[in-house]
C-alpha cells in the first residue's frame, strides 16, 4: 500500500498548524507539501479518499473507488481542533485498514 496526499482545492501551502499536529503525534512532516489533485493520480489510485467536503459524484468523474469521508476543515481554527481531526483521520485510517485486510468495500458515505 502506498498513500497518496493531494487536495480538491489545495491552499499552496502547509499550514503550521497541520505540521505541529503531525510532528506533535509521532510522525514526521519533513516532506509535507501541498499537492493538487489530477487525473493521472485519480487513474493510478486504486482507492481515493475524498475529505473535501464536495460529494463524490460532484467532484470526480469516475467515482466508484472514491470514498467520502465527512471530516471538518481545521483551517484558521485553533489547535484543539487540529488534534480532534488528526485523531478522528488516524481512527478512520485504522479502520479502513482493517476493512482492507477483510476484502475493501468502497462505503457509501461516511
Amino acid at each position: 500500500m502506498e498513500p497518496f496526499s493531494a487536495g480538491v482545492t489545495p491552499l499552496g501551502f502547509v499550514p503550521i498548524e497541520t505540521s505541529d499536529t503531525i510532528v506533535k503525534n509521532g510522525y514526521s512532516a519533513d516532506d509535507l507539501t501541498c499537492k493538487g489533485l489530477n487525473a493521472d493520480l485519480c487513474d493510478s489510485a486504486d482507492l481515493i479518499i475524498n475529505m473535501s467536503g464536495v460529494p463524490r459524484e460532484d467532484a470526480f468523474g469516475n467515482y466508484s473507488k472514491v470514498e467520502d469521508w465527512l471530516v471538518d476543515d481545521p483551517y484558521h481554527r485553533d489547535l484543539k481542533v487540529y488534534q480532534r481531526i488528526f485523531e478522528d483521520i488516524e481512527t478512520r485510517i485504522g479502520e479502513l485498514a482493517e476493512r482492507l485486510r477483510d476484502g475493501y468495500v468502497v462505503e457509501e458515505k461516511v
